[in-house]
């Protein structure tokens, strides 16, 4: 009769305990925290969607500074220019060094943009698996905490979503290195 007494007992609180999981699985905070995982993997896609199109830009850009460098030292090669004087009073290198300067800034400007979203897709993940704990522990956070974790994960899709809605970067105040900075790269060879 103890032993009996002692499984309904024990049966009592494994059905107590699934009952709680059932309602903590349906609460309004666990729903909204599952909203918050699929808001942060649709925000993770879109991120990496820029980074891949940045990397791909920065490829194209970097091609085109070695075309721009090639026909300098063509040119150069074949006019027998020496110095960095002599070199920018010639309209091709003149032109060239200034699009390869143009493109530099480009491709740092990129850079940025890059470092930008891989430290936000760092924090997303860090969110993620966050959400993801706190999911498993539901019953026990008490409604502050939850509400703590929302608000960071809003702030940081507030911050990162128009992100990805915008161009990639902007060319205004952009800067780049001296045209002779360039010039010394080229003759030593980019």
């Amino acid at each position: 009769m103890k032993n009996l007494s002692v499984y309904i007992i024990l049966l009592a609180i494994f059905v107590g305990m699934s009952a709680t999981d059932i309602e903590g699985a349906s609460s309004p905070k666990t729903l909204e925290l599952n909203r918050k995982i699929s808001e942060i993997a649709a925000l993770q896609n879109s991120i990496a969607d820029r980074i891949a199109i940045a990397l791909k830009t920065r490829e194209q850009l970097q091609n085109q500074i070695i075309e721009l460098a090639k026909e300098i030292n063509r040119v150069r090669d074949h006019q027998e220019i020496k110095s960095y004087h002599a070199a920018v009073k010639h309209p091709r290198i003149h032109y060239n060094i200034k699009l390869i300067r143009m493109l530099r800034a480009y491709i740092d400007r990129l850079n940025a943009r890059m470092r930008y979203f891989r430290s936000g897709n760092e924090t997303l993940t860090f969110l993620h698996q966050q959400v993801i704990d706190d999911l498993q522990l539901i019953r026990t956070l008490n409604d502050m905490e939850v509400d703590r974790l929302i608000h960071k994960i809003n702030s940081v899709l507030d911050e990162f979503i128009p992100e990805t809605k915008n161009h990639i970067f902007t060319v205004e105040n952009i800067q780049g290195a001296s045209f002779e900075k360039i010039w010394d790269e080229i003759i030593i060879g980019i």
